[in-house]
């Protein structure tokens, strides 16, 4: 049996149709699930991502 739910999102993107917005969700969430395979494959945590010294 299928179950549906319903996603909200909050956007500042005034005027940009849904299919956009969701495009762009879409597009950051596969990067954000790219820095988490490369970050388990170097056994590191999310903190060090946004510094370079650190990773």
């Amino acid at each position: 049996m299928a179950k549906f739910a319903i996603i909200v999102l909050r956007t500042s993107l005034m005027g940009k149709d849904p299919q956009h917005i969701h495009r762009i969700n879409k597009t950051r969430w596969e990067i954000g699930q790219l820095f988490k395979l490369l970050c388990d494959t170097f056994g590191k945590d999310a903190s060090d991502i946004g510094d370079d010294a650190g990773f």
